[in-house]
């Protein structure tokens, strides 16, 4: 996992779209004009984000930090080697 995450940086670089559906049921974002909010601008965002409540901020923040550590190349590998090692179980529990 990355030692340093960026909420700004993250948020500028997820479409907002993404953010959108992400946010859809969070009350601080009921009225958020996703239409006006302009690509890669995470000032606004940021802003409603910060309404939220302690729980949703904290429960955003690592959704958020896990699918930037993820995105890297170390994360890409865990990913690979754990769906082998799935499949290889999968594969033991068959009936021969």
């Amino acid at each position: 996992m990355s030692a340093f995450f960026d909420l700004p940086s993250f948020i500028r670089r997820v479409s907002n779209p993404l953010l959108q559906r992400f946010f859809s049921d969070t009350e601080a974002f009921a009225d958020f004009d996703w239409a006006t909010a302009g690509a890669r601008k995470s000032g606004p965002i940021l802003q409603c984000f910060n309404l939220a409540t302690p729980d949703q901020r904290r429960k955003s923040f690592e959704v958020f930090r896990r699918a930037e550590s993820l995105a890297t190349s170390m994360g890409t590998q865990m990913l690979i080697e754990a769906s082998r090692e799935k499949v290889l179980r999968w594969r033991r529990s068959w009936p021969r």
